[in-house]
């Protein structure tokens, strides 16, 4: 909730009040925080998951609000975060009957936002977005070898290990980094890649963040690596290992790629774009609310193709509703024209 963890970039939804629309935003993290001076419109705050039974019904409603809201005219741009998908794929692993049912409750909320649009009568002018931030894979035991580095290393070199599983990061107390470095880059071990922080692959965008910590490890698929077991160093303090999980290249591991699908106003029909990247998005969206993207990261030439005219095609201002149905397979962007 501190802003400092925010202002170093701004958020669509802070562009998009600056340049006044109304926003709201619905069980997505981040909302309940004052960003550069902005809060949006409507926050309701994240909701854990597994203490939710009810998520599905109430997600079906606040939709149907969003949808009367866009009908009255007193909202533009929502963002609603359904975490089922991504919940049950950690839990249970992406091929088991949880995450098929995970699946199946996207479809019925998707469902339902469309119905809610039609009743309305304004299906015509509504567009939907599909993505992914991210794949998954089967992390069960016995489909992969787990990597454990606590007996090679001292912990008293060691102030906090981040993370693990595919990806994680140590903060080695300043005086022993070489060292600890040193140490596991002579153990060679089969699946474990271990950089310092300025050896960090340009592709994974860690090099100039403060955030990143002097040593990098990553795991090739097929491996993961192990928590610490000395918890007060380890964060998240919890070692569990998921049936499920991301964070591997998605280079190197196809189940690691996400999609994404569109259709709507403003948008061709049965085109198949390009590849496109994460920071991609960014892009699409502040063409289609009609607002002025700010210097990013993303590349328009790889968007411009799937919208009528390319890209000397209109913008028309938008109103925007958000539906994000993370983590691996559905987010649903819903875009209603004036």
């Amino acid at each position: 909730s501190h802003p400092h963890w925010w202002n170093h970039a701004e958020p669509v939804w802070v562009t998009a009040e600056k340049n006044g629309l109304r926003t709201g935003m619905y069980w997505w993290d981040g909302c309940q925080v004052e960003i550069r001076g902005v809060k949006p419109s409507k926050c309701v705050p994240y909701r854990d998951y597994w203490q939710w039974p009810t998520v599905e019904n109430d997600t079906k409603a606040a939709l149907s609000e969003i949808v009367e809201k866009f009908k009255q005219n007193t909202l533009d741009f929502a963002l609603v975060y359904y975490e089922a998908v991504d919940a049950e794929g950690h839990g249970s692993g992406p091929d088991s009957m949880e995450r098929r049912g995970a699946l199946k409750s996207a479809d019925n909320v998707i469902k339902h936002l469309l119905d809610e649009a039609r009743r309305q009568n304004i299906r015509d002018q509504l567009s939907l977005i599909v993505v992914s931030d991210h794949g998954m894979t089967d992390t069960r035991p016995g489909k992969f070898e787990l990597i454990d580095i606590e007996p090679h290393i001292d912990a008293n070199d060691i102030h906090s290990m981040l993370d693990g599983g595919s990806f994680a990061m140590l903060r080695p107390n300043p005086d022993k980094i070489e060292k600890v470095y040193a140490k596991l880059k002579s153990l060679n071990v089969k699946g474990l890649n271990v950089f310092k922080k300025e050896e960090v692959p340009e592709l994974y965008h860690l090099k100039e963040t403060y955030l990143t910590q002097p040593i990098v490890l990553t795991a090739d698929p097929g491996y993961q690596i192990k928590k610490l077991q000395e918890t007060e160093k380890q964060v998240p303090k919890s070692n569990r290992i998921y049936n499920g999980n991301h964070g591997y290249d998605p280079m190197k591991l196809e189940d690691m790629r996400a999609i994404f699908l569109a259709t709507g106003p403003g948008l061709k029909q049965g085109f198949l774009n390009g590849p496109v990247r994460m920071v991609d998005h960014y892009n699409v969206i502040c063409r289609q609310l009609g607002i002025q993207p700010l210097q990013n990261s993303g590349n328009q030439e790889s968007v411009q193709g799937m919208f009528v005219g390319g890209a000397s095609g209109s913008s028309p201002v938008a109103s925007l509703s958000v539906l994000v149905v993370p983590n691996i397979l559905l987010a649903a962007r819903a875009y209603l024209y004036h």
